[in-house]
Formats: structure tokens, C-alpha cells, sequence
């Protein structure tokens, strides 16, 4: 087996790559796993098989491979270990942990009546939703309720509201 630098090089992009597999950070998909895993491996593969081909030639690029696969480790890494600091419903990190976090906000008081004030924005349905579980329905039916909300909402409530996000979506409600 012929070894140069190239094939070093890839070997190492390759075993660097594989560390997203390896690491016990709780915050990386499954799928992210799986990919760097199929990406690694067939970088650590696809080195060993070059190795035994004397005459094969790298293009120049391959010098800078492990220096994209550290960024892309720290990067995949990075995220995972971050917390979230994005408080949108819908979007991946929005746990119900995180209600404690998040005070009162004006004009997202639960309703005394039953229906929300209609000039309440997205932000404000956002708000209330994570502050009052009780108003998740009305929330649904409202008009600035958007669809990373209705999704949230969907998924994370009960027969009611995803009826009522289903409603919204059908357009049996004012919206």
C-alpha cells in the first residue's frame, strides 16, 4: 500500500468526520449521525481503497478536507450543545421546560370572556400560548396565528385544540 499525504489527509477528514457519530452530546439527531457516519466511513473507505492505487492523484483541494470537516464537527457540536435562544413555537428546542422562563407579557392576559382581542400579533399569540395552556383553542382560531404556531399547537395539545387547528386550517374559522 502506497500512503501519501493525500491519502492522509482523507483518512483523517474521514475519522474527524466521525466524531459527530461518537460524541455523547445529547443535542445531535439521529440523522445527522447517520449522515456523518456514511460520510466518514466512506471517507475512511474510499482513502484506504486509493492507498492501494499508485498512480492515483488527489486534486489540491483534498489538502484543506479535515480543516471542513473540524468546522463542520464544531459546527453540528455547537448547535447541539447551544440552547435555544429563538422562543418560536413550531421550531425544533421550544420545550415545555421553558415556560418558566418567559414573564407576563402586556395585552396577552388569558381572555376573562372566552375570545381574544383581535389585534394581538403573532408574538403576542406566541406568548399567551406558552403562558396559558387554557387558551391554546382560542389561540388556534385566531387570525394572526401562523403556521409554525397552529403546528406547535397541533402537536403539542389535546383532541380539542388540534381540532380547532384543523378548523382553522379547513377555513371553518374567521381567519
Amino acid at each position: 500500500m502506497y500512503w501519501s499525504i493525500y491519502d492522509f489527509l482523507m483518512l483523517l477528514s474521514g475519522i474527524i468526520t466521525l466524531v459527530i457519530v461518537v460524541v455523547p452530546v445529547r443535542g445531535i439527531p439521529a440523522r445527522t449521525r447517520m449522515a456523518a457516519g456514511g460520510i466518514g466511513g466512506g471517507l475512511v473507505i474510499v482513502s484506504m481503497v486509493l492507498a492501494s492505487v499508485p498512480f492515483f492523484r488527489y486534486p489540491a483541494a483534498v489538502i484543506v478536507a479535515p480543516v471542513v470537516a473540524i468546522l463542520g464537527v464544531v459546527a453540528v457540536i455547537g448547535k447541539a450543545v447551544r440552547r435555544p435562544t429563538s422562543m418560536q413555537a413550531g421550531e425544533p428546542g421550544h420545550e415545555h421546560p421553558s415556560v418558566s422562563r418567559v414573564g407576563p407579557v402586556r395585552g396577552t392576559e388569558p381572555p376573562e370572556v372566552g375570545s381574544l382581542p383581535r389585534d394581538l400579533s403573532s408574538e403576542d399569540l406566541m406568548r399567551l400560548a406558552i403562558q396559558d395552556r387554557g387558551s391554546w383553542i382560542e389561540i388556534a382560531r385566531h387570525p394572526a396565528a401562523y403556521d409554525g404556531l397552529l403546528e406547535w399547537l397541533a402537536t403539542h395539545g389535546d383532541e380539542g385544540v388540534r381540532d380547532a387547528v384543523l378548523a382553522r386550517r379547513s377555513g371553518l374559522t374567521e381567519g
